[in-house]
């Protein structure tokens, strides 16, 4: 499963990473509420956890802004606020659960579990690009011949650009997705990444990679309904 935590506390942030990675699922992180809010509008989230003591916008602003994007993703907060009325509030403002700091790792999984859970069957599971099917659940491209021989980061790349729906990914955001902000290579890598992610759509795809360049801004999904007339930026 995917995941996005919006903490600011380093060490929680890493503590929550451990647990989760530890156990085989995928974390989006970031450290403000704008970051999150803007992680979350690219979707593909099973759950989001964030503390609502955020820097910059209150996290119960965050909360409201994050259920108007996604009706369905469960929400959890992590607090260190004790008082009944920070509970409250949060659970009002659209919060589906609120953990009291500290907690124990086990507790925490299973409300996660138990989240998750209850969302299943609510949560888009599968997108339709064309001919080719993006499983979300089990993290594969379905051409018409079958499951395509994609890498992990040639996936996670491809998912991005079809849950932007059209919209430019920068180079700096797919860097962030692919490495999580640790060791991450040249920005030139993203090229050859893309290079080969594009001939192996077009080889299953009748010779469309469904890719295209966005000069300065990144690249982004060719959707099936642009008019074949369109002029696309040379290189693709």
């Amino acid at each position: 499963m995917r995941f996005l935590l919006i903490e600011d506390d380093m060490a929680l942030a890493d503590c929550v990473r451990d647990i989760l990675e530890g156990n085989e699922h995928r974390v989006d992180y970031c450290g403000t509420g704008e970051e999150g809010i803007e992680l979350a509008e690219m979707g593909g989230h099973n759950l989001i956890i964030l503390d609502i003591g955020l820097p910059g916008i209150p996290g119960t602003e965050v909360i409201k802004k994050l259920r108007n994007l996604n009706k369905t993703v469960p929400i959890l907060v992590l607090s260190g606020r004790t008082q009944l009325e920070s509970k409250l509030e949060a659970l009002n403002c659209g919060a589906d659960d609120f953990m009291i700091k500290p907690f124990h790792r086990d507790e925490l999984l299973a409300r996660i579990y138990a989240l998750v859970r209850r969302s299943e069957g609510l949560i888009r599971q599968k997108l339709q690009i064309g001919n080719m099917e993006i499983d979300l659940k089990h993290q594969e491209v379905i051409g018409p011949d079958g499951p395509l021989d994609l890498t992990r980061k040639e996936y996670e790349i491809f998912e991005l650009l079809c849950l932007r729906n059209g919209h430019p990914v920068t180079k700096t955001i797919f860097l962030d997705r692919l490495y999580g902000g640790m060791n991450e290579p040249d920005a030139k890598i993203l090229d050859v990444f893309i290079c080969n992610l594009r001939k192996k759509l077009a080889q299953a795809n009748n010779g469309e990679h469904c890719i295209k360049t966005v000069w300065g801004r990144g690249y982004a999904l060719r959707l099936p309904e642009t008019p074949a007339t369109e002029q696309f930026a040379a290189g693709e």
